[in-house]
Order: C-alpha cells, then structure tokens, then sequence
C-alpha cells in the first residue's frame, strides 16, 4: 500500500503526515485468503511427507512462574492459561491457533498429549510427527487445527507445523480492479516478499487461455477439431537448426490424444493440440501465429514484452499472478481489462489529495463472442477438465490449472462473473537448492483445494448485486453443493429444496431475505 500511494499520489512517507488511506482490502475475505492459503500450504506438505518440526513457537515456563509468584487472588484463571492470552507470538499474521503443552505423556497407556487453549479449554492433541513428539515439553507453544467434537465427542487438536512450501493468492473485482484480498506468502515476519505482485513464476498452462482466445479470434469454434499427435516446430532465426534446438512439446501424461476439439483440448490441458494451433489454427505459419499471440499478451499487459519463442504458448515466460488474474477478468469482462489497485483514496488533514477512478482497457483486437466462448470452455475445465474436483462451482465458476514442468509451480485462475482469483503455490528456491512439488503436484491437486475456500469466503462476504440470476448454493458437508431445481420468485421459499434457490433481481433493487448473493449469466 505504502508503494502505491507513493507511486500514485508522490507519498515518499505514509507516516511522515496526518494522511487517512482507504483501502480495497475487505477484512472478512482477507482473514478468509489467509487462513485457505496456510492451511493449503500445509496440507500440501503433510501430504507429501515433506513437513519438518524445527521447534515450539515459545515456551511459557517461565512467564507461568512470574504469575504464580505474584499469586493475584482476584484472577481466577490457571497461569498457564493466562501466560499464553499474554504471549507475543512471532508469527501474527497465522491463523492456527496457539495452544499450550499442559500434559506431557510418560509412557504409560492411555495417556496422550493435552494442550491448553486461549478460551481455558484442556484438549487431546493429534502429534503424529516424531520429531515433536521429541523436541516439545511442558508449557511450549504450538500451533493447532481445532475440530470441535459433536455431541458427546470432545474437541482435538491437530498440530500445524511451518510449511517451507510458498504460495500466493490474489482476489480482484472483475468491473473495477479493485484488490478485495491478496497475500503473498505463508507470513509476512517469515518473508517480506508478496509474491502476488513482487515475484514472476512461469504460469504453465494457466496461460493457455491466451492461444484460444487468438484462434477463437480467428474464426475457430469451440467444436473446430485439432490433432493432438506429436508435432516438431523448426526454431525461429536459426538458419542451421541443430537436432536439439527443434520443439517437440509433449503432453503432462506422456500420451497423443488423436483427434480433439477446441474444447476437449482445453478443458484437458492438451500441450500437443495447443502447439499444433500455431499451425494454421491462427495464422498460415507458426512464427506468424506466436507474433499473434505476443501481441495480444502485451495488449492485454500480461507482459511488458513477449519473449518470441514457442514454449511461451505452454507458460515458459514467468508472469505475476496480479497479472494473470487482470487477463482472466478481462475474460470475464469479454475483452475489458480492469487496472488492479489496493489504495481508494488519500486525505490529508480533511482533505481529499487522491480518488482513484477504476480504468478498464478494451482489448479491441479480439470480439466479445471470442471472449464470451472462451469464457465457456473454460467453465468446462471445471465440469469436465483438469478442475473437476470443484465441478459443483461450474454453474458459475470458470478457470484453468496450470503446472510447470517437473511441478516447480502450480497453479490456478478462477472467476465469477465479478471477481477473479489466482492461485500460486511452489518453493522459492532463494538459498541455491532447487526443490519442485513432486510428482503428481498439479495445480488441479494443489491450487485448485486452495482456491476453492477462498471462492467460497467471497461468496460468503459479497453484498447483494444488482442485476441478473441469483444462485444461493448451500454448504453441505463443508462443500459447495448445486443441485437443478429452481425457484422463480421475488423471495426464495421458506423451507427451500436444498441445496439451491435462484430469484431474479430488479436493477437497485436489494436482497429480501437478508442472505447473501452472487451473479451468473451461466456462462462463468
């Protein structure tokens, strides 16, 4: 924020001066952005075996000493639990709750490890790590998953261990550009770096949207039929051409599809038929038709400048995911790129010294019912495709994974018809050792789990819009769930048929029933 009202506004220092900034950021979703990526963080590892226990966050014994020597009558609660409401924990910015080792277990059966929490609670906690089962002790701070129990079931916690995997995540508002949550990491005081606006990583095939929207510019239709068999590109401006210097791109599984359409090879992520594009699919020749789709990157600001060689069409150049995410709004604007911003305005003593006014950019070189098409295979993706673990949202969720070669990044880019979020997940590889996700590490098995919690906390969050088909989805099992039964009527019923209800809304007009709402035109 601090950059961009410096950049914006000539602010050297926010703190030098008595000035009152309005942000973007709305806490709600921010708190939801946060606690999806941590978590997704942490599940990655766990379920890749990769998480190490390096240590408690602190240890309170002697703070709970302090407190017993004071012996003050008039608190009532145990100093243990009061040394750890009092604590300054390192990480802030973690949602994971802190808790308190109280009892440690001797090796005498049925015992188990028992944690204290902020609210006076005594709970079992799971540690199925061998290292901390070593390394903690009496009165050490951890960081837990809380499951409350249900019904005669008490509640347990689950340890949460610092992941060295990163990620980021950004939300941005499709008409306006609005920034309505970002982070750019696990925690800010581990790293400083937002690597939402701050890191380039290739994108994989999270940029292949991109070579459909131009050959969907070009006349092709979603069923156009493409060969998926191999195919070698000579390289440009190279008159004699080593063996190695030619690109034969492969596809994720090894295998040759035969004979796709349009939309079967996106939905599918299919390498070898989004190569074979650059054959004819949009212009007569291969160079041509890559200088085509540079073109239309830089026009659409994906990139300052398009690096002209062939790989770019499966994500070889690094893009940032604020960038990747302004695209796909443009995708859900067909054609209308929104300039991402997080500061609202600037007063200084009263006085208004900045407003931003949201700028869209008309992406003029490919029509609206490219993009609106586009727009439609990529809700497949979600239905069909390389994201359908989340098919329930493909009613009014579109997007696409993508994943770099040997899983060094994952990702993935979904959208509504008002908000886009992008997803990146991979390591930083800042100390020289070069690690990847492993193999398997998709952005459909990685990014896609974090981007589902995040669509989910928007919805929840997001005010009542103003025109168009409402879709209420209900939560069942902690899953977005649709179902096909509808009810046209100015207020849903009042024992609906789970889990969905749709209304209409007039234009200003606001909600009836106090519930939160979203928009869909059923096409993403």
């Amino acid at each position: 924020m601090a950059r961009e009202a410096k950049s914006i506004a000539g602010i050297n220092a926010v703190t030098a001066d008595s000035y009152t900034i309005r942000s973007t950021i709305n806490s709600q979703l921010q708190r939801a952005v946060e606690e999806s990526l941590q978590e997704g963080l942490f599940r990655y590892e766990s379920g890749a075996g990769r998480l190490e226990f390096r240590g408690a966050e602190a240890n309170l014994g002697q703070a709970i000493q302090r407190i017993e020597a004071e012996k003050k009558s008039t608190n009532e609660r145990p100093s243990w639990q009061q040394a750890l409401i009092s604590a300054r924990l390192p990480l802030y910015d973690v949602h994971w709750k802190p808790a308190v080792v109280v009892e440690k277990p001797s090796g005498k059966r049925g015992q188990a490890w028992r944690v204290g929490l902020t609210d006076g609670r005594i709970v079992s906690l799971s540690l199925d790590s061998p290292a901390a089962q070593r390394k903690l002790d009496i009165h050490d701070v951890v960081l837990v998953h809380l499951s409350e129990g249900k019904g005669k079931t008490s509640a347990r916690a689950e340890l949460r261990v610092r992941p060295v995997v990163q990620g980021a995540a950004v939300v941005l508002e499709n008409k306006t550009g609005r920034i309505l949550a970002m982070t750019g990491g696990f925690s800010y005081p581990l790293s400083q770096l937002n690597r939402a606006t701050q890191a380039a990583r290739q994108p994989g095939s999270a940029i292949k949207p991109l070579t459909y929207l131009a050959a969907l510019g070009k006349g092709l239709q979603p069923n156009t039929l493409i060969s998926d068999g191999a195919i070698t590109l000579r390289p440009i401006g190279l008159r004699k051409a080593r063996e190695q210097d030619y690109w034969s791109p492969k596809n994720y599984d090894g295998r040759r599809g035969g004979t796709l359409t349009l939309r079967q090879a996106l939905e599918n992520s299919r390498n070898r038929a989004t190569a074979h594009l650059l054959e004819g699919g949009i212009e007569s020749k291969p160079e041509a038709s890559l200088n085509r789709i540079c073109d239309l990157a830089v026009e659409a600001q994906i990139y300052r400048e398009c690096l002209r060689f062939y790989p770019v069409v499966l994500g070889a150049q690094p893009v940032r995911p604020v960038d990747l995410a302004a695209f796909y709004a443009a995708i859900a604007n067909e054609g209308l790129r929104p300039s991402p911003y997080v500061v609202e305005s600037i007063e200084r003593d009263g006085q208004n010294v900045f407003q931003r006014e949201p700028k869209l950019i008309a992406i003029d070189s490919v029509d609206h019912a490219a993009f609106y098409q586009l727009k439609s295979l990529l809700q497949g993706v979600l239905a069909r495709g390389t994201a359908r673990s989340i098919a329930a949202l493909s009613p009014y969720v579109a997007g696409k994974t993508g994943t770099t070669d040997d899983e060094n990044d994952a990702w993935f880019v979904g959208f509504t018809n008002d908000v886009t979020v992008a997803v990146w997940l991979g390591y930083d590889n800042a100390d020289g050792q070069r690690r990847t996700l492993g193999s398997g590490s998709t952005g459909g098995a990685v990014a896609v789990p974090v981007f589902e919690p995040i669509i989910s906390g928007w919805m929840n969050t997001a005010e009542c819009l103003t025109l168009g088909t409402v879709w209420c989805p209900a939560k069942v099992g902690g899953r977005i769930a649709t179902n096909r039964k509808f009810v046209k009527k100015s207020n849903p019923p009042k024992d609906p048929s789970p889990p969905v209800c749709l209304k209409i809304l007039t234009p200003g007009k606001p909600c009836q029933n106090g519930g939160r709402h979203w928009i869909t035109d059923g096409a993403g």
